[in-house]
């Protein structure tokens, strides 16, 4: 989303969504790519601080804000597509201290595990897992061209 108003209309959204159902939360935490920059828009809506956690590669914080104490977390993004970064980020949490309360994000095309998952609409296809995906089971092979995940 490349307009800043919009993207604070929906960060509004977002915000209203995480307070009512975690009003516990204490801070909020970007992925790296867009999850750091929508984070930190909820997060003025929120009054909260916001810290970045680098998933790929050995986790850690980003130098911007390091949390002194024990939160109260809630991630923040837009996309979860696999659901690797956002576990990742959890688990990285938890050994630091913090409790993970959820993840907020747009849209989530996997369940993160154990994780409660809230969105702002559902994905606007169908997912499957490939066990029961109908195109792998009428022979067609997937074709990934321009995917980043």
């Amino acid at each position: 989303m490349r307009d800043p108003l919009r993207l604070d209309e929906v960060a509004r959204v977002q915000a209203e969504q995480i307070g009512r159902v975690w009003p516990q939360a204490t801070l909020l935490v970007g992925l790296p790519e867009c999850g750091a920059v929508l984070s930190a828009f909820v997060a003025r809506h929120l009054g909260l601080p916001v810290a970045f956690v680098h998933s790929s590669g050995v986790p850690g914080w980003h130098r911007m804000h390091v949390p002194e104490r024990a939160e109260r977390a809630v991630i923040v993004d837009d996309l979860i597509g696999t659901g690797r970064g956002v576990r990742v980020a959890a688990d990285f949490l938890i050994r630091e201290g913090h409790a993970v309360l959820g993840v907020s994000a747009w849209i989530s095309r996997a369940e993160p595990g154990a994780l409660k998952v809230l969105t702002l609409m559902p994905p606007p296809y169908p997912t499957w897992k490939a066990e029961g995906c109908p195109d792998c089971s009428a022979g067609y092979a997937p074709r990934y061209t321009g995917i980043r995940e």
